[in-house]
């Protein structure tokens, strides 16, 4: 089989979206997986996906509930480690976001993003950091590219993986003496329904990515969701093994498009 065949791999928020793309990525690739998610409907779809697939349930650790919950995330590496013995990546996916508005309390809203998006990655970080030293595995951050750029209604968003992505620097300096890699992967505008379940309107999503396809995206595209999980595949694998601390940009060239 592929490069992971016989690794542990954890994928937090993999019940949709990125997430799913990349525990199938990685199970494609022979790895045992750890799928995480709080929706048990959309995990049995990526179950029954991974089944598909041709990954056996042997090869198939479930956890579900909030990742911020320290329980959730405890659960996490233990069932891991108790199932497989080791565990070899770690990708932070699990993320959310709030669109802000008069109607929100802005401090609650702030408070719940950082837990989810960057309280929960150090957490699960820490506790995984042990086994992943034995094994001198890596841990991958899914970041965004509002990280570089302010965007009006989620500026507790943008905040929150700016922090991410700074949060990779300072671990991969912390943990490089252990073997253990550490990056962010920062996608751009991805064809998932991440926006639509913050409550943007499928019409004002349709407009957006007719505008940025058009006039904001250099490749004249919104990108997929498998597209990500293969830049994600080769940031864990052994031929960016020189690569840590570092945060990679996958956005169709939406940042630097003049």
């Amino acid at each position: 089989m592929g490069e992971f065949s016989g690794k542990a791999v954890i994928v937090t928020g993999s019940s949709r979206g990125i997430g799913r793309e990349v525990a199938l990525a990685f199970g494609r690739e022979g790895a045992f997986l750890t799928i995480h998610g709080q929706s048990k409907e959309k995990l049995d779809e990526t179950l029954e996906l991974l089944r598909q697939s041709g990954v056996e349930g042997k090869r198939i650790v479930v956890v579900l509930g909030p990742i911020q919950e320290e329980k959730i995330a405890k659960a996490i590496v233990d069932e891991t480690v108790k199932k497989f013995g080791r565990i070899d990546v770690l990708v932070n996916n699990a993320g959310t976001a709030k669109l802000e508005g008069e109607d929100h309390n802005t401090l609650k809203d702030f408070d719940h993003v950082f837990n989810v998006n960057v309280r929960s990655v150090l957490q699960l970080t820490n506790l995984a950091a042990p086994h992943l030293a034995k094994t001198k595995g890596n841990v991958i951050n899914v970041s965004s590219g509002l990280a570089f750029k302010p965007r009006p209604m989620v500026t507790h968003y943008c905040m929150s993986k700016a922090a991410l992505d700074h949060y990779t620097k300072n671990a991969a300096n912390t943990l490089g003496a252990q073997g253990i890699r550490v990056n962010s992967v920062n996608p751009g505008v991805i064809k998932t329904d991440f926006r639509t379940r913050q409550g943007i309107p499928l019409e004002a999503e349709a407009k957006m990515e007719e505008d940025y396809s058009k006039n904001k995206i250099i490749l004249g595209r919104y990108g997929e969701a498998s597209e990500i999980a293969e830049v994600i595949l080769f940031v864990a694998s052994s031929k960016a093994s020189y690569i840590t601390g570092t945060t990679i940009i996958a956005d169709g060239g939406l940042l630097v498009h003049a």
